[in-house]
């Protein structure tokens, strides 16, 4: 039997920590002793995750795992019979929930409602087995798991080199991202409108329970592909159907708006939408004008131009879902204005999503110990039971249950999780050079040339902001962050 000490030491190795876990004993076999088996269909994420482990085993161990002495075996529940699953049945976002189960000292169960929740499954066996294996022996924690998440959708909007990263954030039980190279043909007028997704990379990220989601791009960007020359009678009309161009930007493209109320709009994105279901996808991300702009014709002035472009990719949806009846989408609304989202939000059929990002500080509402995020609008639906996801909120604004810091050093300030890349707010900068990696550094040190990483010894520098993720937390500053 394990001690209490003991059993920390297997946990340290789990991230996301599972909501319930115990681990009470452990077996010592030599590699060739142990086997995995697979209760399930070929081709997914069962047989992923499966495929992992053995690699990992392989990796550390150089043998195969085949042996007959311990078996660990991975199926959904209905194929598996030999766990009492009903308990999964009653836990938030099921299909993705999971149990571990000992049978006896010679059978670790590994299963779930879908094949997801047994993927996730596998990865939190991978964590625990990493450390725990050598060419000499491997030692199998007799754990007792029962895990869910508290979000259906956890990921990033933004990240680099998706065939890496995709591995790594389905790793960590991550399972959204943005589609990258999701690409419209360029339009021509009277030819069927094309559109394109990485279907290769798509497939690999569903193996791995993760929603590699391709997007249609803000309305406002269309003429780039040449809507406006093929169709000038779908030009927004006059100077207030110009977006703007992005803050940074001193010259270029204003970026009109579409016409949204001719219905050639909705005929076109039906066609992407087809062409993209067509590829194997069965969602898309649609996204309204970037910016705050009004076609001046008098049904668009009427209507409102979000509402109306709201309306195009519904009726485009439905027309896709008379060949495509499980098709879905969401809506991405416009990110610097909430003009006429009451209305947008009341026509909206319940099966489409709300996405919304760059509009922290609309709805930042001050206070202590730490700010809080309010949208009455949003936060009525939400509670209604719509889906309703934002991308842009700070790392220090969620519920400690999504972001949890393990501190040693002191730092005050604002922690932001901008995607990946770099984002420097007020005297701190964050970056995210690599998966699982964090760098932390003052945009203007009191000290120069002093850095503190995350998992690195604590800095000797104070940013001189407010509020955030540090003392207010219960924690003078930031050793690591867990996901």
């Amino acid at each position: 039997m394990f001690t209490e000490k003991e059993e920390k030491q297997w946990l340290r190795h789990l991230i996301p920590l599972p909501q319930e876990i115990s681990i009470r004993d452990a077996v010592r076999l030599h590699p060739r002793e142990v086997g995995i088996r697979v209760r399930a269909q070929p081709g997914g994420p069962v047989q992923q995750g499966a495929a992992e482990l053995e690699e990992l085993f392989a990796a550390k161990t150089g043998a195969v795992p085949a042996g007959r002495g311990f078996e660990i075996v991975l199926g959904i529940a209905a194929a598996q019979g030999e766990v009492d699953t009903r308990r999964l049945q009653e836990l938030p976002n099921k299909e993705q929930a999971y149990l571990i189960h000992p049978r006896g000292r010679n059978r670790l169960v590994l299963t779930g409602l879908s094949e997801k929740g047994v993927y996730y499954a596998a990865r939190t066996l991978y964590q625990l087995l990493e450390p725990a294996l050598s060419p000499e022996q491997v030692s199998i924690p007799l754990a007792e798991v029962v895990d869910w998440p508290d979000m259906e959708e956890r990921g990033l909007w933004n990240f680099p080199d998706p065939k890496t990263w995709i591995p790594a954030l389905a790793a960590l039980k991550l399972n959204y991202g943005k589609m990258a190279s999701t690409e419209v043909k360029r339009i021509e007028r009277g030819q069927q409108n094309r559109a394109f997704i990485d279907r290769e990379l798509y497939q690999e990220a569903r193996q791995r329970a993760f929603n590699y989601l391709p997007y249609i791009l803000h309305l406002n960007f269309l003429h780039e592909y040449g809507l406006f020359r093929a169709y000038p009678e779908l030009a927004g009309k006059g100077e207030g159907a110009l977006a703007g161009r992005y803050f940074a930007h001193k010259q270029g493209d204003q970026h009109r708006v579409p016409c949204a109320a001719n219905p050639l709009l909705a005929q076109i994105l039906a066609e992407w939408m087809a062409d993209i279901a067509t590829q194997g996808a069965d969602e898309v991300s649609c996204w309204l004008s970037e910016r705050p702009a009004q076609c001046g014709c008098a049904s668009c002035t009427a209507a409102g131009q979000f509402v109306l472009e709201a309306r195009a990719f519904v009726a485009a949806w439905q027309a896709v879902r008379r060949h495509y009846s499980d098709f879905r989408i969401r809506l991405f609304l416009s990110t610097t204005t909430s003009e006429r989202y009451y209305k947008i939000l009341a026509e909206l059929p319940a099966q489409v999503k709300i996405e919304r990002a760059c509009a922290t500080e609309l709805e930042r509402v001050l206070h202590l110990p730490r700010d809080l995020l309010a949208n009455p609008l949003l936060d009525h639906y939400s509670s209604q039971g719509r889906w309703i996801a934002s991308y842009d909120v700070p790392l220090g604004a969620p519920h400690p249950g999504f972001c949890r810091a393990i501190a040693q050093a002191p730092v005050q300030g604002r922690l932001w999780h901008a995607g990946l890349g770099c984002q420097s707010h007020g005297d701190l900068r964050v970056q995210y050079p690599r998966p699982g990696r964090v760098v932390l550094e003052p945009a203007r040190p009191q000290r120069g040339g002093i850095r503190h990483s995350l998992g690195d010894p604590p800095g000797l520098w104070r940013s001189r902001g407010s509020g955030g993720m540090g003392p207010a937390h219960g924690a003078g500053g930031i050793r690591r962050v867990r996901f």
